[in-house]
Formats: C-alpha cells, structure tokens, sequence
C-alpha cells in the first residue's frame, strides 16, 4: 500500500523514525492513508450534523500476529534509533508486568515464559484497510489515519442504527467477534474523537459543550507531542488540555508554536478540518494461510468460504457484484494451481458462489497439498436493476444453477446464449454472446423462422421444375425474398445473396425452410421448423 496525502506537518512533531517507547498512545491525525484513499477532501467538522467515531486499535500488532491468544503472554518488537524495544504487549504478559518501551531481554527477564515476535507493519497496513472496507458498512465518509486508527462520520446513519449509543456498541461488538480489541469515541470534530478514544473510550459528545467539557480533563500527552514538547508543558505546570484552553491565544502560539492552537481548534470544531477519504480501488483481493497443507476439498471449500464472505462484505459495502473470480492455491514446490470462475449473471449471493467453486473444486487435480488460498475478483461491476427480484419469491435460482452447473462442467465457452441481430441474412441473424448478456434489440421479422437452422444449406433434388425431399413437396406459404449482402464479401455470414425463401410440408407432414437460389439457379434446404 501506498501512503496517502500528509494532511498537515506539526513543527513539534518527532521526525521520521523517532521513538514510540512510550506507553501512551500518540494521536496527530491525521497522518498515511490506506491504498487508494483519493485526494485530500474537506470535511469541515463545524458542519451541521457532522459527528465523528474514531475506532482506535491500539493492539493492532499484536491481532496480525499468527495464533494470536490474549491469555498467551506476547509481545512485539521493533527497531526505534537503532534500538530494538518492546512496542506492545498481549494483556497476559502485562499482567507479569512488562510493559512497552522495554529491551527485550529485560521483559523476557520479567516473564521467562514471554513470547517475543518482530513487528509485522505491512500486515498492520493490510489489517487496516480491510477494516477501512468493512467499516463502509457503517459510513460512506471513511480516514485512515496510520498506524492503528480509522475516522468514521457518522452523523447521517445514526438513526439508522437506533441511535449513537446503539451504533458504537453494535461496532464494538463485531469487531470483538473478528478478535479486535478496540476503544471508542464520538465527537463533533474527528480530532476530538481520536484525542478521546484511547482515554475515555466509550465517550459520547453530541454537541460543541459536551466536546469541550470532555477535552478539558484529557492530559497534556493526548496531543501526541515528542517527549520534548511534552516536557516544556509539563514544566511549565500545564497537565490538562483545559489549562491550556484557559491561556491567552497569542502567548500559546509564541511559546508552544501555532500546530498547537491549530490543533485545538479544529478539536473544538472552531475551525475546519481537512480529512482524506478512503476510497478502496476497485478490485477485490484476500488471502487465507492454512494451519498445515490440505488437499481434501471439503476442507479446501471450507477455507474458500472465509475468503468469499469477506468477498460478500465487500460487494454489499459498495453495492456492486462480480461476474468473474480467480481462486489460485498455492503449492509448497509446485507451481500454483488456478481457477478460473465465471458466473452466468453478475451477482453477490455466497450460496451460489460457493456452489458453482465447489463444482470447480470436484475437478481440480492438485499436484500436491495446498498450503495457502488467494480470492480474486478482477473485475467489479455495479449491481444492475433486475440481476435480483426481492420481491418475487420464485426467483432465477434454478435455471442459474443449472447454467452453470454446465459451464463448470462442458466449459464456459461451450455453453453460450444466442439473441437475434439486425441482419436479413439467416446466417448472419443471430449472434453468440455470454448467458445472461442482454443484446441490443433488433426489430422484429414477420414472416416465420425455423427453430433448425442447417450448418451449410443443403442441395435438393429438383423433378419437373420443383424440389423434392422425401418425395413430392406441398407449398404452405412463400415467396420471401432476401436479397442482401453486396458488400459482404465473408463467407461465414452469406455474403451476396439473392433467395426465395418457401415454408413447405414433406409427405411425412414434416415442414421445412428452403430456398430457391436466383443468382445459383437451383434449390436448397436451410432450416426445419419444430
């Protein structure tokens, strides 16, 4: 993932690499973007309506973690000025007192049992966007704000959750049940929300008064300022944000800098905030590691349905569906099996998903046992009016199973739809295209058409001047002329013709297509009728 835009750059700021020993949670926002979060956009918090939650997960290091287990005493590790040190800790092994900002031989002294694991940052970055996706279920006005925080407005989808209260715990508790920890916050400006999460997590503020009330007893250390910064206001006997509210403006630009009035500005909602939006590309990737090598496909199917309910998640978040999916499942030495999916119309259903990749599944001849999976959707496309009736139970469950219960089978291209083109020409009246695809409309043709249409015309035998097929032959209807195709010079569409086409019926009662050829001057049979 790429870093989005930097908002704003504080002078009392750490420069790039500086420590994170600190306990205590920093918290300038906002800072890197997810991947494919858009430019900068304005979302000024004195709007009215506007309310912010921010979702802090302070223990993100330790959710990426393999085998991850609160009551296991872990921590994480990483490099800070050429220093390895402790930079978060499983609630196990702070109960044995290790704490972050430790070396780690001291906190393996402390716990002998400690398990100790390097900080996996790209997998943090990861985590974070496919939380930033699933949060848009919640919110079409999403920030990242790296390492651990998302910013979600939410002031227009309150009353569609039952209210503030019923929206944060309905948060908490799905995030819980994916296994994160999480502390929360609402507030009219998004600065706020992230300066209350980590320290009164829970808080509500509705309105500017209840904000300020609320600012007012958090630390100094809720500005997220370097150890230096922090040391002058401490020195300076200033411990609370509302001491530092009570100072008079120009004195707390000159001494502290002006990133600091700025800051407390915009977290009062007296002045506009400038938020990135998260703005996911349109294409849909997810892995899953198995815990050892599988190649039975039930259990192959098992893992694919984690990977296609975060799919659904994703789809239903943007409203979209997918006509198209890549399974690849990869091999401890052997190249990397591949899947090819394609769905008979464009849809989001996990049933039907799930259904037609166990098809493919019950066919794939795997080298050796499969180690990891990777779901793909390379193509996104919106979620037509008419792909689903809601209102009508019957629905179009059954002759789409049934199509593709043969694509899987026979091959996509060998199942194939087939509409009417605008051309007189009987070889050139239809055409093939994708079951399910709508073709543009052509205008009807009167006169009748046979449901058996020959490969090539077939020549007949002509006695006393008329033709024969099985015997004599009865005139029910005809001529037709078609005379058409001069600038055609392709064979396979019929070129240049010039035919009488006639409905006639056989002995045996059976009828027929032909034509008689004016510019070859003989007769042919092109079609039988049902």
């Amino acid at each position: 993932m790429s870093a989005g835009a930097q908002v704003q750059v504080d002078w009392l700021a750490e420069p790039a690499g500086a420590g994170v020993a600190d306990a205590r949670p920093s918290t300038p926002i906002p800072s890197k973007a997810a991947e494919g979060s858009a430019p900068v956009q304005s979302s000024p918090a004195t709007s009215a309506g506007k309310l912010w939650l921010c979702l802090q997960f302070s223990d993100l290091p330790l959710e990426v973690q393999p085998e991850y287990d609160p009551q296991t005493p872990l921590a994480v590790t990483t490099v800070v000025r050429q220093r390895v040190v402790v930079v978060a800790v499983s609630p196990a092994a702070r109960a044995c007192g290790v704490e972050p900002g430790l070396h780690p031989a001291a906190a393996q002294a402390m716990c002998p049992e400690l398990r100790l694991e390097r900080r996996d940052e790209p997998a943090e970055v990861r985590r974070l966007d496919a939380l930033a996706r699933w949060a848009m279920r919640w919110s079409s006005w999403i920030s990242v704000s790296a390492p651990d925080r998302l910013l979600l407005e939410v002031g227009g989808s309150r009353r569609l959750f039952g209210g503030v209260q019923a929206l944060q715990q309905r948060v908490v508790d799905e995030l819980s049940g994916q296994g994160h920890a999480v502390q929360t916050a609402m507030a009219r400006s998004a600065r706020a929300a992230a300066w209350l999460a980590p320290w009164v997590s829970g808080a509500v503020a509705e309105d500017e008064d209840a904000t300020r009330r609320l600012l007012t007893a958090l630390p100094v250390e809720a500005l997220g300022l370097p150890p230096k910064g922090q040391t002058r206001l401490q020195r300076a006997g200033l411990h609370h944000l509302g001491q530092l509210m009570r100072l008079p403006r120009d004195g707390l630009a000159r001494r502290y800098g002006a990133s600091v009035l700025r800051e407390l500005d915009e977290a009062l909602g007296q002045r506009p905030e400038a938020m990135p939006r998260f703005s996911p590309p349109e294409r849909f990737v997810a892995e899953l590691e198995l815990p050892m090598p599988e190649s039975a496909t039930p259990r192959l199917l098992a893992a694919a349905e984690h990977l296609i309910e975060q799919l659904v998640r994703y789809l239903r978040g943007h409203d979209a569906a997918v006509d198209c999916l890549r399974l690849r499942l990869f091999h401890e030495r052997q190249p990397a099996s591949r899947l090819d999916i394609g769905l008979a119309m464009a849809g989001r259903d996990p049933v039907r998903i799930g259904r037609v990749l166990a098809e493919h599944l019950d066919r794939l001849d795997l080298p050796e046992p499969v180690r990891s999976l990777r779901l793909e959707a390379p193509r996104i496309v919106s979620l037509a009016a008419g792909t689903q009736d809601w209102l009508d139970s019957r629905g179009d469950d059954d002759w789409l199973a049934t199509l593709e219960l043969w694509q899987s089978r026979l091959g996509a291209k060998a199942v194939q739809g087939l509409s009417a083109r605008a051309d007189y020409r009987p070889e050139a009246a239809w055409v093939q295209h994708p079951p399910g695809a709508v073709n543009a409309a052509c205008p009807p043709v009167a006169a009748p058409r046979p449901m058996w249409l020959l490969r090539e015309p077939q020549a007949m035998v002509v006695r006393d001047h008329q033709p024969t097929y099985n015997g004599p032959l009865i005139r029910e209807s005809g001529p037709e002329r078609i005379e058409q195709g001069w600038w055609d010079t392709t064979s396979d569409q019929g070129g240049d013709i010039c035919r009488d086409y006639y409905v006639m019926r056989d002995r045996f009662g059976a009828r027929l297509w032909v034509f008689q050829d004016r510019q070859r001057l003989g007769w042919w049979l092109h079609g039988h009728f049902a």
